[in-house]
């Protein structure tokens, strides 16, 4: 069963995460900041995050640009690393800079079942 973050400091968002995770074998860990969910995914190894870029404390893009250095440095590259999902309004400069920070996904708010259950099959997480 595959361990889901998800980091997005608004509850309607999350909760609509929940909502279409729920059916699926995954178990849910939520977070409402960018440094709490630096330590959470040390402690729980997440195979998914679910980083929204605007969130407090530490925004997605330097949580993901850091959490990718440190895999870097225990030897974990590509696609042995833990699977992140970046998420934001749709503008080409964030999803660029997402990519360029090693994100293996990008989804556009407000979230829909479809385009995420796409994601998660296309990262192999999911049948």
């Amino acid at each position: 069963m595959a361990v889901v973050l998800i980091a997005d400091d608004s509850w309607i968002a999350r909760m609509n995460l929940v909502k279409i995770l729920k059916s699926l074998p995954v178990t849910l860990l939520e977070l409402e900041d960018g440094v709490m969910a630096m330590k959470m995914i040390r402690l729980e190894k997440p195979d998914l995050i679910l980083l929204d870029l605007l969130i407090p404390e530490m925004d997605g893009q330097t949580l993901l640009r850091k959490f990718r250095e440190i895999e870097k440095e225990h030897g974990i590259l590509g696609s042995m690393g833990c699977k992140i999902i970046m998420s934001a309004l749709d503008d080409a400069g964030n999803v660029m800079e997402a990519f360029k920070n090693q994100c293996d996904g990008y989804l556009t708010k407000p979230y829909n079942r479809k385009s995420l259950v796409s994601e998660l099959r296309k990262l192999e997480l999911i049948e």
